[in-house]
């Protein structure tokens, strides 16, 4: 058995965060930082508004295929993908594709939530715990995977090959 070491060289994080302010719709153009009252008569900056139109949706292109993206290589051989799959050959296939629908919009509903809320808490901190988890998580599968039986996985394995079969023969 062959064992590689990789080694990387850790950097402290920059602990000050980055967050952009959302600006209040009725803040002034100009650049001077001075809030219009309601019916000032004060026309606004049509190039300015132009440039922030631009820039916020180059942002949510950007944050859109970036989310997509993630989405898409993480959970194409997430374990969820599996269970569904196997639902899909026991249960009616809309029945399942609902659910499986259903529980990926709650959890990405409360993923983004949780995302919001937790930018309250200093960047520090979110970023050594998340490591901490991401260790902790990482870890127990390879614990898990390490005292798997051989023929547990083979089990398993045949199973979903029979009843792939079973499912060829009655549809022919």
């Amino acid at each position: 058995m062959t064992f590689v070491v990789i080694s990387a060289e850790i950097h402290p994080i920059d602990v000050e965060p980055v967050i952009k302010k959302e600006q209040p719709d009725f803040e002034d153009d100009t650049g001077n930082g001075s809030v219009l009252q309601a019916g000032s008569g004060h026309a606004p900056n049509s190039s300015l508004d132009e440039n922030k139109k631009n820039k916020a949706d180059v942002s949510f292109m950007h944050a859109f295929i970036a989310a997509l993206s993630m989405i898409i290589v993480t959970e194409l051989g997430d374990k969820t993908f599996f269970i569904a799959a196997i639902m899909a050959m026991n249960h009616p296939r809309v029945t399942v594709f609902a659910g499986a629908m259903f529980a990926l919009t709650a959890m990405h509903v409360m993923s983004a939530l949780f995302g919001y809320v937790i930018t309250w808490i200093p960047r520090v901190y979110t970023f050594y715990a998340s490591s901490v988890l991401f260790a902790i998580f990482g870890l127990k599968m390879l614990r898990e995977g390490w005292k798997m039986k051989p023929e547990e996985a083979q089990e398993e394995f045949e199973e979903v090959q029979m009843d792939l079969r079973r499912r060829d023969d009655d549809v022919s």
